[in-house]
């Protein structure tokens, strides 16, 4: 009996010591921690030095640096895993190494580390590749082209309504040689001149004795007052000799001009971008412009 306890003790003190050894000799995860580490700091001083700092990587470089900073933290995961195996199968009642333990859970490691490897750079290839697609001399002249055609698309609005402004205060004065402003027949005939000419508002505004802009009459969807449809500044330059003016705001054209056969009375229209084509012509460019 006394030989039998010796020799359980003896299996319970070289179990103890081959847990012991088990969990004290890491020397394969350390190095692993150890690349890591170095491979980790390697790629951040690449990538933020003046060398990579005013170009893109390459896609083939891009999955050069991902496999080099997964594989060492994927084989840091296999270790542990098959460290903890074997010491669970040390603890466990039949003893031993747990060899076929410890292989198992590295072989089912591997299998579950490999798609996710194989998908990482295959996701870093295609979002490099689109990056550098973007980015190119064919989209950036792509992207050119829709900017000046927006940008075109806008300058012939601003000159059509200016034309259209012109145009139509001719028209109204016309009428008012032969008519009265407060003749029903010149509302009619006003509205009609807005539509046709494809614009969104106008008025008639009459700078008075005391220098106070007043609507006289118009096609009002907003009900501003005059001296927000014509500023000071749209006034200085029409009394300066100027034939129409035109202001780009941020959701409308605006253009005013002076009624032929007055002293002081000016014609006010705008267009806004709810007319089609318009808005979207102005977004495309505005999204051309910040690529």
């Amino acid at each position: 009996m006394a030989n039998g306890a010796t020799t359980v003790n003896q299996m319970e003190a070289e179990g103890q010591g081959t847990r012991s050894r088990v969990w004290t000799f890491a020397g394969p995860e350390y190095y692993t921690l150890a690349v890591i580490v170095s491979v980790g700091i390697a790629t951040y001083i690449f990538l933020t030095g003046d060398a990579q700092s005013e170009r893109l990587l390459t896609p083939a470089l891009v999955a050069t640096i991902m496999v080099a900073n997964l594989v060492p933290a994927m084989a840091l995961i296999v270790l542990i895993g098959s460290r903890v195996a074997r010491a669970r199968a040390m603890r466990s009642m039949a003893g031993g190494s747990g060899r076929l333990h410890v292989r198992l859970v590295a072989l089912f490691s591997l299998i579950a580390a490999a798609p996710t490897l194989l998908v990482a750079i295959f996701a870093s290839l295609l979002f490099q590749f689109g990056v550098d697609f973007w980015f190119s001399d064919r989209s950036r002249g792509m992207f050119e082209n829709a900017a000046s055609l927006a940008e075109g698309y806008y300058q012939e609005n601003q000159r059509e309504v200016g034309a259209n402004t012109i145009a139509m205060a001719k028209d109204l004065g016309n009428f008012l040689g032969r008519a009265r402003i407060d003749d029903p027949n010149f509302s009619n005939y006003y509205f009609q001149q807005v539509v046709v000419r494809n614009l969104n508002e106008s008025a008639l505004i009459e700078i008075g004795g005391d220098g106070v802009a007043r609507t006289a009459a118009g096609v009002d969807p907003d009900n501003r007052a005059a001296e927000n449809r014509l500023t000071p500044e749209m006034l200085k330059r029409l009394d300066a000799g100027e034939d129409v003016v035109v202001v780009r705001r941020s959701d409308r054209i605006e253009a005013a001009t002076k009624l032929p056969g007055a002293r002081r009375a000016y014609v006010y229209a705008s267009r806004d971008f709810n007319v089609p084509g318009f808005q979207q012509s102005v977004r495309a460019g505005d999204g051309a412009r910040r690529l």
